[in-house]
């Protein structure tokens, strides 16, 4: 019976443990792809002014 409780509590655990590595890692995949987007922005914003300072 203690040993049942043990391994309900252990899996319980685990269980967090992969949920909040879950959110972690979306979380920074997320703030990934959102700096990705920021930069290719910045990147066009220097072209466009590149090429009208170029004509």
């Amino acid at each position: 019976m203690i040993l049942q409780s043990f391994n309900l509590v252990l899996i319980k655990s685990l269980a967090v443990q992969f949920v909040e590595y879950s959110v972690l890692m979306a979380a920074f995949f997320i703030f990934f792809v959102l700096m990705n987007n920021l930069i290719d922005k910045i990147n066009k914003t220097k072209d466009s002014k590149a090429k009208v300072l170029s004509n």
